[in-house]
């Protein structure tokens, strides 16, 4: 079998191993793929599946119209999904209080 001439991808220097949500604790290398694009997103919608898949749909807005593209959409088990807020959360020292779900009479 002929050897692949593409070079091995980088790893990301931002990116922090223990990021990487797993399904066991053992730590994963991160490596950044030089060929995707960086995209702006302004906005995103979650929709969550009978099937506890999430779908994440991100948008960039268009300047002076009230229009959003979808730019990239993806799905992720929901279990993975939380442990990724999780990280968000940490990396930006933000934790938002829970919603009232208390039913006002």
């Amino acid at each position: 079998m002929p050897k692949s001439s593409r070079k091995p991808a980088k790893k990301s220097p931002s990116s922090a191993v223990s990021s990487v949500p797993t399904e066991s604790k053992q730590a994963v290398e991160r490596y950044s793929d030089p060929s995707l694009k960086t995209l702006w997103v302004d906005s995103f919608a979650v929709a969550i599946r009978k099937d506890s898949m999430v779908i994440l749909s991100f948008a960039s807005l268009l300047p002076d119209a009230p229009v959003a593209i979808e730019v990239a959409r993806l799905a992720t088990p929901v279990e993975h999904l939380k442990r990724m807020v999780d990280v968000a959360c940490r990396s930006l020292n933000y934790y938002p209080a829970p919603a009232d779900t208390s039913k006002e009479a």
